[in-house]
């Protein structure tokens, strides 16, 4: 595997100072094995490890999470400790009542895969940040959701549409009847637009369940607006997360005012470096002002709500692919 790990580092654009091979057994006399350094770690000096200034938090790259962005094939989508960071702040707010009220921290769930922005932002940095136990699922599973949710009294999850949508389907009998899942008490759902119905349906079988709907894309780390569970309008996908300015342009890229349709454009500090190696696409989905263009066609309300109508240009969606 090492041969072709180097092979691949050798043609990338983006240098790579490190690397490091999780093996107790050296492959060669060039390489040191990873129990050397634990070794070395305990008795070393190291240099300052944290960043401390805004602009290098700027600057350096935290994550490379690919994409296929608005349009075309998946690209490298760069993102910096301070996307990262201030994702989670973000989030924090538009998520305020994730385990507040709660005499102990809540307990999540963790389901979306942890490569998956979603999961990097929610599940490993605003879960810990907020002293939220997370309980990683390692393989999904109907059955095993529920048992989790029951032996673990999970209060939080991320849960993708075509998994309420089965929960649904589902009789009682074999789902909060069989399991109980009382201590759930907020999902978040993102990826693809969810039925008003739908989440009526899964609140009227789980009661004390609020499903709250998100926005947000891979480029902006990758929080946009999450729909408050005390506060929601289920025909939005939610409110504006803090720090992020928006655009609606029509199609003559011409601003446009509030409750007016157009593409939405965004710009904050959770908005990503660029994608790597291609100045072309990152050219063409910022303008001159560092606005990201989405290709997602939509409108703002004056309570800064987002509403998603459609799209400058359609893209399938299957099992997480574009």
């Amino acid at each position: 595997m090492l041969p072709l790990v180097c092979e691949a580092v050798g043609r990338e654009s983006q240098p790579v100072r490190h690397l490091l091979v999780v093996d107790k057994q050296a492959p060669d006399a060039d390489v040191l094995p990873v129990s050397s350094v634990f070794d070395i770690l305990c008795d070393a000096e190291f240099p300052r490890l944290a960043l401390q200034t805004e602009n290098e938090c700027a600057s350096t790259m935290a994550l490379i999470l690919y994409s296929s962005g608005t349009t075309g094939a998946p690209k490298g989508v760069m993102l910096s400790h301070r996307n990262l960071v201030a994702c989670v702040l973000q989030s924090e707010v538009v998520t305020h009542d994730l385990a507040s009220g709660d005499e102990v921290p809540g307990t999540m769930l963790a389901i979306v895969p942890m490569f998956h922005t979603f999961g990097i932002t929610f599940q490993c940095l605003l879960g810990p940040y907020k002293g939220v136990t997370t309980v990683v699922m390692t393989k999904f599973e109907m059955t095993k959701l529920m048992q989790l949710i029951e032996a673990h009294s999970v209060t939080d999850t991320i849960l993708a549409p075509p998994i309420i949508n089965a929960l649904v389907k589902m009789p009682a009998a074999a789902t909060t009847e069989r399991y109980n899942m009382t201590s759930l008490k907020r999902a978040i759902v993102g990826g693809a637009p969810l039925g008003n119905e739908i989440i009526e349906m899964m609140e009227a079988r789980m009661p004390d369940l609020r499903i709250a709907q998100g926005y947000g894309m891979t480029e902006m780390s990758p929080t946009v607006a999450v729909n408050p569970p005390a506060a929601r309008r289920l025909e939005s996908v939610g409110a504006l997360a803090p720090s992020i300015e928006v655009r609606v342009l029509d199609s003559d890229n011409k601003l446009v005012g509030c409750g007016e349709t157009g593409e939405l454009c965004f710009r904050g500090p959770n908005v990503m470096m660029g994608y790597l190696g291609n100045l072309e696409a990152t050219r063409e989905t910022f303008d001159e002002d560092g606005f990201l263009h989405t290709g997602d066609i939509g409108h703002i309300d004056s309570g800064i709500y987002v509403y998603i109508t459609g799209r400058k240009k359609e893209l399938i969606k299957f099992n997480g692919f574009q």
